[in-house]
């Protein structure tokens, strides 16, 4: 029982009851005849869903400082018109705005109650109440349904309008100096847990009931004159924040004279005020930043999200199991020896063509032919392709008088060996394609079921600082997520639309101290965006390609390739299809098309390479194309080379040039590959230069065009590419003599 009692009763529900019913209390002592103006506040807070029971109470229980029975009765009357309202609407579902016209229908009796000839001043009240109940709402609304989260600027701006009327009732309960006091204290406070560019915005909301409660607006520019102090000093340590509050107060009254009359009393509400500030826990600083950072942890999506990626990482577990028992399946058949046999098929048929002849009887008696004799022949024809009678032996060409039809006889069966060896090759080639493709699908969904298989580690205390820090640089995040190790961290944000982007990554690479970029956003419902986050690489690279087409061709038959393949790696690329022209194009584009497709999705390279090599083989006879191939690492400025019968390459260097070269032939002559591959390290400023054959055999030889090479500009990638293909173009007497492509790429820290 007190179990339950302690959860109606919690701190957080009893201090925002109190809250407002001290607000409404202040709200009916903002009109100058105590006119209901608390109202609006109770309808906002219905609206937004808040306790009816409760906040019905405190409504009414307001009412009981007016001292006026009529006001109380009206009070009553009114609240319980809401309640019926709300028993009628509120528990099946929420008010809409429409129900806006419920708050003038309840305040009836407040407009007939009382001094006669008053109605139309109450219906104006009335109007009054209900503007400004329509005003509180979105404010009331964030505050209700998002409790301390930091609202948007339209909720800002409505509960602004909240705070003057509320004071403006406020102040005659207070006092000049306590409301003074009070407004310090919220202007210093908010400002240091926000930000400065809020102080100005802040002060203006706080000097305005001061100013009605005057009925002056002189006394905005001291309150302003605060507020220009928070937007230079919030940042800065708060007992230097409270001392230079105080100059700029002493100057406004003192020096300036904004206040008119102002003495020690009203320096020592000020000064008490300040004092407060400074002597707040920096403990209740980060609680309040965590609050309007964040909202309270939710451990069960979180815990949602590592078990769908457990469920998802053993299903492509078992997928994986599968192609690779495919591949197992298909590489065992490859490896069985099934020969197609014509022997006994042959034997027989020379038989029958012996019992034909009339020699029959006088070779069998002499055992001839015999039946290793005419094995024999049938090797020699299926190692020749065809047997001919210069092939038999003397003695079966002198002994046989059927040796013509023997012949022809074990040719017809050595063709149809052949055409059967044919098709066995092509289905074999194919076992082997498929089984290499099964194999390289199970490696790449092993490797993402890996990845998947790893519970993403949330670091709650990073994601706090961070959503407070960004609050404090005016970008409004709702909810900040971040897992992931070293490099591999990623930020996930939920961030209202209103809020500038412009700002968001500037925050983050502060917070860090390191430099990030959006990989990724989405727009989602409630008028936010989802924006993923990843640290960027250190270096970058910018690309340079120069073509050219043989002369006299239509199309040039090299292709070339610049990818990103993942966060941190780049892939550039070069192919060079047999000959020139458009067939020679089909095959480099092919090529380099099937080679981005496996590396994107993740297939090892090795299998990628051969699949294309296999693939290209299977196509015909003149199907093939160099291949030059690099993979760059942006955080380990490593760069891995493929060279499948393409010329030498270069790094450029400041002062050196790097030959690579390698002695591979190209993809689709043999069915086994054996690229040259090498992995070299690469500097921040080097250009690495791919070129087709066409260029490197204009220069003639690799120490010329490294001569060429070292005195050449590299700083921009584009023109060293142009200068080199110009150059090449010269060199064959300005007459293109085969196809010429220069792929330039540079590699710059970012």
């Amino acid at each position: 029982m007190f179990k339950k009692l302690k959860r109606k009763f919690e701190a957080g529900k009893v201090l925002s009851v109190a809250v407002a019913f001290f607000a409404m209390v202040f709200l009916n002592n903002a009109g100058a005849r105590g006119e209901p103006f608390s109202a609006a506040l109770y309808f906002a807070l219905l609206y937004s869903g808040a306790g009816v029971i409760t906040y019905s109470m405190a409504y009414t229980a307001s009412f009981l400082f007016t001292f006026s029975w009529d006001r109380l009765l009206c009070a009553i009357i009114a609240n319980t018109v809401f309640c019926v309202i709300y028993g009628l609407f509120g528990r099946k579902k929420r008010l809409g705005l429409p129900s806006v016209i419920f708050l003038p229908t309840a305040l009836i009796p407040y407009v007939l109650i009382g001094d006669k000839g008053e109605y139309v001043r109450r219906l104006i009240v009335v109007a009054v109440i209900t503007v400004l109940s329509i005003g509180m709402l979105s404010g009331i609304r964030a505050v209700v349904k998002r409790a301390f989260r930091r609202p948007e600027k339209s909720e800002i701006l409505s509960l602004a309008l909240v705070f003057v009327v509320t004071f403006t009732g406020g102040i005659k309960y207070m006092g000049t100096n306590g409301y003074k006091a009070v407004a310090v204290l919220c202007l210093a406070f908010f400002s240091a847990l926000l930000s400065g560019e809020e102080g100005c915005f802040f002060s203006l909301v706080l000097a305005i009931p001061h100013a009605i409660y005057l009925k002056s607006v002189e006394i905005l520019a001291p309150y302003l004159a605060l507020g220009t102090v928070a937007f230079f000093f919030s940042r800065v340590p708060r007992p230097l924040y409270a001392v230079m509050m105080i100059s700029v107060e002493l100057t406004s009254a003192y020096l300036i004279g904004w206040y008119g009359d102002y003495g020690y009393v009203e320096l020592i509400y000020f000064c008490s005020a300040i004092l407060l500030f400074a002597l707040i826990p920096q403990g209740v600083f980060k609680m309040c930043e965590k609050k309007l950072a964040l909202s309270a942890d939710k451990p069960l999506p979180r815990y949602e999200i590592n078990r769908t990626r457990n469920a998802v990482s053993g299903r492509l577990y078992e997928i994986s199991g599968t192609f690779r028992e495919i591949s197992e399946l298909f590489s065992s058949i490859s490896k069985r020896s099934n020969p197609f046999l014509y022997e006994d098929a042959i034997i027989e048929e020379v038989g029958k063509i012996c019992d034909g002849c009339s020699f029959c009887n006088k070779c069998k008696a002499t055992g001839f032919p015999d039946r290793e004799e005419l094995i024999r022949l049938i090797a020699i024809g299926k190692g020749k392709g065809r047997l001919t009678t210069v092939d038999l032996p003397k003695r079966f060409a002198q002994k046989c008088a059927q040796a013509g039809k023997i012949v022809y006889s074990i040719n017809k069966y050595v063709g149809l060996y052949s055409s059967e060896m044919e098709k066995q090759k092509a289905t074999e080639q194919t076992r082997q394609l498929v089984g290499l493709q099964a194999d390289g699908v199970a490696s790449a969904l092993k490797g993402i079921a890996k990845t998947l298989s790893k519970n993403l580690s949330y670091q709650t205390d990073k994601e706090k600082k961070l959503g407070g820090f960004l609050l404090k640089k005016g970008v409004n995040v709702q909810e900040v997520m971040i897992f992931g190790e070293g490099d591999g961290v990623e930020i996930h944000l939920t961030v209202a639309s209103s809020s500038p982007e412009e700002r968001l990554l500037p925050a983050i690479n502060e917070h860090f101290k390191a430099k990030h970029s959006v990989v990724e956003k989405l727009a989602v419902s409630g008028g936010n965006e989802v924006f993923v986050i990843e640290r960027a690489c250190p270096y970058d690279c910018i690309f340079g390609v120069a073509g050219m087409k043989k002369n006299g061709e239509a199309d040039c038959g090299d292709t070339h390739s610049l990818i990103k393949i993942s966060r941190n790696r780049f892939m550039l690329a070069l192919s060079d299809g047999m000959g020139s022209g458009e067939s020679a194009r089909v095959t480099s584009k092919t090529a380099l098309s099937l080679i981005e497709c496996f590396y994107r999705a993740g297939i090892p390279p090795e299998v990628s390479l051969s699949t294309v090599n296999r693939l290209l083989s299977f196509a015909g006879e003149d199907n093939f194309a160099a291949l030059d191939l690099g993979v760059i690492n942006l955080d380990s400025l490593s760069c891995e080379f493929i060279k499948l019968g393409a010329p030498y390459g270069f790094i450029v260097s400041k002062d050196s040039v790097r030959l690579i070269e390698g002695s591979s032939l190209p993809m689709g002559i043999l069915n086994e590959l054996k690229p040259s591959v090498c992995t070299e390290q690469i500097s921040p400023g080097d250009v690495i230069l791919f070129l087709s054959d066409g260029v490197t055999d204009a220069f003639g030889s690799a120490t010329d065009l490294a001569d060429f090479l070292s005195a050449a500009s590299i700083t921009n990638p584009q023109r060293l590419a142009d200068k080199i293909l110009q150059e090449a173009f010269m060199l064959y007497g300005n007459k293109a003599g085969d196809d010429m492509t220069v792929v330039a790429c540079k590699i710059f820290a970012a």
